[in-house]
C-alpha cells in the first residue's frame, strides 16, 4: 500500500497564474498544435487565458506541459524553446517589477519576494553556497518540478537577466537540475552558456556577485515605486498555502548533504527553541523524525532513477554517515533493497511499505 505524499494535498489545491501559460499557448500556436485540444484534455478552460487575474490548478498546468511536450515531439528541449520564444511582458507585473529593478540582484530579490503571483506553493530562493549564491526554484518539500517545468525557469530568470542588462551572452557559473540528463543537451548548452549538472539536489542557476551587480539597462526607479505598490496589492489576495511542515522539509533537504540534521539545529534556524519546534510538528500531525523519513524516501527514490548515482553516493546524498544504516532504512520504507527498487523501477513497479 502507498503511503500518501504530504506534498501531494498541498499540490492538489495549488493554483499556477495564466501568466505562466500564456507563454506555452503562444509558442503551440506558433507550431500550429492543436491548442484547444491540449487544453481540454489537461482540463484547462480556453477563456481563462483572457483574463489576466485567473489562476488554473497545477496538477492541469502540469498535465499540459506533459501533452505539449509529446504534441511537439520535443521530448529534451521543449521548456527550453517555450522560454525562447516567449514574450516576457506576457509575465505582466512580475515582469515589469524585475526589468525596473536596478540590478539582476535586486531583480531576482523582488522576483523571489512576488512569486506567489506565478504560482501559490513554489517558491524561488536565494541560497548562498559560500562566495557565490544559488538561485533556486522549489516546490514544497522534497517535490520535484517536472523537468521542462523546471528548465522553463530557469531559461526565463536568465533570459529576463539578459534582456535587461542588454547582455545577451550573460551567463551563470553552472546550472543544476534535479532531473537526469536528457540524451540531447545541445540545446541546454547553447541557451545557458554554462556548465551543466544533472541529477542535483537543485533546481537552480549558480552565480557570482558580479552576476548579481549587474546593472539594469531597464531600470526606472519611479516607476518601480508604482509597480512595486501594485504588485503587493495583488500579492495579499493570493492565499499561502505554506505550513510549518513544508518549511521544516526545505530545511531538511538543505541539510542532507553533509549538514546538520539535528532537531536542536533546525529549530534554531526557524528561530525557536526544540520543544517550540516540536510542538508546532505536533499542531500539524507529525514528527520531526517522520518528516525526515519522508524526504528521505522521497528523494531515494528520485535518486535511484538516475543510473549514473551508485547506491553507495544515494547514501551520502541522503545523509547517512553508514551505509548499513542506509539499507537498513531503506528496508523500512520500501520492504526491497535499493537494487530491487532500482530494478522494480526499470520495469515500472514502485511499492512503499
Amino acid at each position: 500500500m502507498n503511503k500518501d505524499n504530504p506534498n501531494e494535498a498541498i499540490l492538489r489545491d495549488a493554483t499556477v497564474s495564466v501568466r505562466a501559460v500564456r507563454p506555452m499557448v503562444a509558442y503551440l500556436h506558433a507550431l500550429g498544435a492543436n491548442v484547444d485540444t491540449l487544453l481540454t484534455e489537461a482540463g484547462i478552460r480556453g477563456d481563462m487565458l483572457a483574463d489576466p487575474d485567473a489562476r488554473a490548478f497545477h496538477h492541469a498546468v502540469t498535465s499540459l506541459w506533459q501533452r505539449a511536450s509529446e504534441a511537439c515531439g520535443d521530448p529534451d528541449a521543449f521548456g527550453l524553446h517555450v522560454a525562447e520564444h516567449a514574450d516576457l511582458s506576457q509575465f505582466d507585473i512580475i515582469h515589469f517589477v524585475y526589468a525596473n529593478s536596478s540590478t539582476v540582484g535586486e531583480g531576482i530579490d523582488r522576483l523571489v519576494r512576488y512569486y506567489r503571483l506565478i504560482h501559490d506553493v513554489s517558491r524561488l530562493e536565494m541560497v548562498d553556497r559560500g562566495p557565490h549564491t544559488m538561485m533556486r526554484h522549489v516546490l514544497p518539500g522534497a517535490t520535484v518540478a517536472p523537468r521542462h517545468v523546471a528548465e522553463w525557469v530557469l531559461a526565463v530568470v536568465l533570459r529576463s537577466a539578459r534582456h535587461a542588462t542588454g547582455r545577451p551572452g550573460l551567463a551563470p557559473l553552472a546550472v543544476h537540475f534535479c532531473h537526469p540528463a536528457p540524451k540531447d543537451i545541445s540545446e541546454h548548452e547553447r541557451l545557458f552558456r554554462a556548465p551543466l549538472h544533472f541529477g542535483m539536489a537543485d533546481n537552480g542557476l549558480l552565480v557570482d556577485p558580479a552576476f548579481l551587480k549587474m546593472p539594469h539597462r531597464t531600470s526606472n526607479p519611479a516607476l518601480l515605486n508604482v509597480l512595486v505598490r501594485h504588485a503587493a496589492d495583488l500579492l495579499a489576495r493570493v492565499p499561502s498555502a505554506d505550513s510549518f511542515c513544508d518549511r521544516v522539509r526545505t530545511l531538511i533537504v538543505d541539510e542532507l548533504d553533509g549538514g546538520n540534521l539535528s532537531a536542536e539545529y533546525l529549530a534554531e534556524r526557524c528561530h525557536m527553541s526544540v520543544r517550540t519546534f516540536s510542538r508546532r510538528l505536533r499542531e500539524e500531525g507529525t514528527s520531526y523524525k517522520t518528516l525526515l523519513d519522508e524526504v528521505r524516501s522521497q528523494l531515494a527514490e528520485r535518486y535511484l532513477d538516475d543510473d549514473n548515482l551508485a547506491v553507495a553516493d544515494v547514501a551520502f546524498l541522503l545523509g547517512f554517515a553508514e551505509s548499513s544504516t542506509f539499507h537498513r532504512a531503506f528496508k523500512r520504507w520500501f520492504r526491497v533493497s535499493p537494487s530491487q527498487l532500482r530494478q522494480g523501477m526499470r520495469g515500472g513497479e514502485t511499492q512503499r511499505a
